[in-house]
């Protein structure tokens, strides 16, 4: 999953050339946004926007094809530029074809930047502090997974559980040896244990049985691990995790001083004016979110010490 720049979708298709590929979905609504006219109203830009969303989450095809129909008939044409760069393989669900896993968004890469925010600032010091951060992560998740019992991840296996309790009063009644109907209070789906298939799209989406599945289970006597992806597993935890980070000592590394007049100086370089940024730049469309100021208390981007508002 990227945010459809230039140089990462060139990488992905030599380095990954088979594999899906996803677009983070705020971005696509950041750059769907910008191309609307200014002149439009704010709410008409929410519509599609929203439009726009609902073709991506859609479950199923028919919902699909609905939603898109409407995005277009919305846009008037504003959209259709936009449409035409954009395989629905890589934004929508249903086109999707690999396993989302629940994932629509990723921010990875910011927290990521975020953590390493020290170090990024002195390149020779960078790849030996992303070695260390590496190494201590790996080091906690593996002794805090060392005594997980369960054969799910602990907060996977509180989900479970809380599935089971939710439809509990459901009704469940077997059409053939997989398909099974389940009746809630107000609605009914379909369940295929053998496809993988709810009628509510949300197996397939999460690839973590819903409730309605998990009360199939439970009614047949069948062992609800059986139809859980290993992704969600204590087991695929732990081996993700395995791999030895080991130190790496610098006892042996001559001293700088020994080379004299010989040794490699780092260029000189004049430092610019004015402070240095140490916040990010902020990609197009993002906005900052509003708080309170204490003074005057309004909603805005300003507190209490920066505060100018007539009291």
């Amino acid at each position: 999953m990227t945010d459809r720049d230039s140089g990462l979708l060139d990488g992905i298709k030599e380095v990954f050339p088979s594999s899906p590929h996803s677009y983070y979905i705020k971005h696509l609504k950041d750059n769907l946004y910008g191309r609307l006219s200014k002149k439009l109203s704010a709410s008409y830009r929410d519509t599609l926007l929203s439009s726009f969303a609902a073709c991506a989450y859609a479950r199923t095809q028919e919902k699909f094809d609905e939603a898109i129909q409407k995005l277009r008939s919305d846009g008037k044409g504003v959209v259709e530029d936009f449409l035409k760069e954009l395989k629905p393989e890589n934004y929508a669900f249903t086109h999707f074809l690999g396993k989302r896993y629940g994932a629509m968004r990723n921010s990875q890469a910011e927290s990521y930047n975020n953590t390493i925010k020290d170090e990024r600032c002195i390149p020779l010091q960078l790849l030996e502090g992303v070695r260390v951060h590496t190494m201590y992560l790996f080091t906690r998740r593996r002794l805090g997974s060392s005594n997980w019992g369960s054969v799910l991840c602990p907060k996977i296996e509180k989900k479970l559980l809380k599935r089971l309790e939710t439809g509990r009063n459901w009704r469940v009644s077997q059409s053939s040896q997989d398909v099974f109907e389940v009746f809630t209070e107000t609605y009914n789906v379909m369940v295929n244990l053998v496809g993988c298939e709810c009628s509510c799209g949300h197996w397939e989406f999460r690839c973590f049985p819903c409730a309605h599945v998990v009360q199939v289970i439970n009614k047949a006597k069948l062992l609800a691990y059986d139809y859980i992806e290993d992704y969600w597993k204590t087991t695929f935890y732990k081996k993700t995790y395995e791999l030895l980070i080991c130190p790496v000592p610098d006892l042996d590394r001559p001293n700088i001083l020994s080379f004299g007049d010989s040794a490699l100086q780092p260029p000189k370089t004049r430092r610019p004016p004015g402070r240095p940024k140490s916040r990010r730049i902020r990609s197009f469309g993002e906005h900052c979110k509003e708080i309170t100021c204490a003074r005057c208390h309004t909603l805005g981007h300003h507190n209490n010490r920066t505060c100018t508002n007539p009291i």
